[in-house]
């Protein structure tokens, strides 16, 4: 079955372009925790309160980046 995307206006038209770039976004989120867990921000004295504050946004999305992208 083919699909074909009709833009009924403005609003359907960045509908589809946030679902065009949700990969794209989750793979920036995905690279972003790779760097609060590996990189530099270990050693950085806020790591811990910029882990807390990214996972509880996270959390009261529902989102489960492991899930989503790997």
């Amino acid at each position: 079955m083919t699909v074909y995307w009709k833009f009924d206006s403005y609003e359907d038209r960045e509908e589809i372009a946030r679902m065009n770039k949700a990969l794209d976004m989750c793979g920036a989120i995905f690279e972003f925790q790779e760097y609060l867990r590996f990189k530099h921000l270990p050693k950085d004295p806020k790591a811990d309160e910029i882990r807390t504050k990214f996972y509880e946004l996270l959390n009261e999305k529902g989102i489960v980046i492991d899930e989503l992208y790997s």
